[in-house]
Parts: C-alpha cells; structure tokens; sequence
C-alpha cells in the first residue's frame, strides 16, 4: 500500500513580506527525514520551501486504504498535534510560529507505520529606526530586516564571554543580523553587570560609562526599552528607534 501527501503553501494576505529591500527566503527546499517502514507501507512528501513568510501551511494527501494520519508540530513558542482517520483523502491546516517549526507525518495502518519529519522556517520582519539628529557626515536610516527569531545570531558573542544567552530572540539577535546583512558595523559594549551594549553605529556614538554624549538609547514600537539589549525580547513587526543623543540627561 502506498500513501501520496502533498504540502501546499499558502501566503496570507497579512502575511506576505512588505515592500521594501528585504531578503527573499531561500528557494532550497526542506530536506525531508524519512523513518525507514518495517512493511511495504511507503509515505510521500512533496518539496516545499525550507523558508517562508506564510503563516499557515496546509497538507493535503490520499491513501489507498484506511490509515490513521497524525500530525506534530514543535516550534519554540508551541507544540501541536492532532489525528484523524482516512479512508481517502485528507487535510491538515497548521499555523507555523515564528523561527523554526519541526513537522512530523505519521501514517498508521493498524500493522504498519511509516513517518517522515521536515523542518519550515517561517521568516518574520522587524524595523530598525537610526536617528543621528545632525550627526556629521550621518542621515537617518529607517531598514527593515528579515531574521529567523530561532537562529539567537548573538549567541556565539555569549559563548565568548562565558554568559548564557537568554531562550528566547533579543534586540541585541536583531541588531547583529542586521549588521551582517546590511554591512554596517556596531561596536557592542560588554559589563558583567549590564550585559551587552551599543556604543557606537557606523563610527557615530560613544560608550554609556564614558560620561561624554552623544550615546545610543533605544525604544521599541514607541515605548522606552525597560531593559537592555541582552535582554530585551524582540517579536515579529517590532519597530526599533534608536537616538543619538543624551538618551534623555540633563546635561
């Protein structure tokens, strides 16, 4: 007995990347991890991209006799499962968090199963707001970047000061991606009691502890950063104004 399944991506309207220079995820599709059967059962994925923006995949598929089809799904944020009997045709409509989402499919006849397991990652976009407010030679700068919430592309910068990083995406993830994609250098700060810090963008800026202005202060989507970098949540369409400045001294 053979089982065919088929994915199919849907993209929401709300979901689609907006306008604007933003990276296109990559075209690679899913490499799909097959659980060897112990029978002739047989189960068939389609290829589908490895990345995307879309919110909600549907998995459509039809067996040739009655099978219990089940369906996991583990990301950071939630895990989700769910089963239903086929004697034909079926469907799944999952929605995919943030970062990366580990999808299994399982067929099971009763005297057979066959699984086979695949990872999307849904990419996400945040906003970067630069204001230098006449800094020389400087202009404000407003870019989106699009990063995968699960990749925490700061850890490696943890590791190399013996501190953990946080379990979940920061600003400071945010702001090291964008400053590999966009190629403008950031010289991060580092105290034991503060964690990581933003000295200087683009050569613009100085350190926090050197009591001399102009410094980077930050708020997020309107609201003054209650913390630091390190440990500053980042989420999807979060809006990141960072002001050159006396981040609100009396000088």
């Amino acid at each position: 007995m053979k089982i065919f399944a088929f994915v199919l991506i849907l993209l929401l309207s709300g979901c689609a990347s907006p306008a604007g220079p933003v990276e296109v995820p990559s075209s690679v599709p899913a490499e799909i991890v097959s659980t060897p059967s112990t029978t002739a059962l047989e189960l068939y994925l389609s290829s589908f991209p490895a990345m995307t923006y879309s919110a909600v995949v549907v998995i459509e598929g039809n067996v040739s006799e009655p099978a219990l089809i089940t369906i996991q799904q583990e990301s950071m944020e939630s895990r989700y499962s769910n089963s239903l009997q086929a004697d034909a045709q079926w469907e799944f409509t999952i929605q995919l968090e943030p970062g990366e989402n580990n999808i299994s499919v399982t067929a099971d006849t009763g005297a057979a199963q066959a699984t086979e397991a695949m990872q999307i990652v849904r990419m996400v976009n945040a906003t970067i707001v630069l204001q230098f407010n006449g800094y020389p030679d400087r202009e404000d700068r407003t870019e989106t970047v699009t990063y995968n919430p699960s990749e925490f592309a700061s850890a490696p910068r943890y590791e190399n000061v013996n501190t953990t990083h946080p379990d979940y995406p920061t600003i400071h993830d945010l702001l090291v991606t964008w400053e590999r994609k966009a190629s403008t250098d950031i010289e991060f700060s580092h105290s034991s009691s503060f964690g990581f810090g933003v000295s200087r963008i683009d050569g613009a800026g100085n350190p926090l502890d050197s009591g001399a202005p102009p410094w980077w202060c930050y708020s997020v989507n309107g609201e003054a950063a209650p913390f630091g970098i390190s440990m500053m949540p980042v989420v999807a369409e979060d809006v990141v104004l960072w002001d050159l400045g006396t981040c609100g001294m009396i000088l």
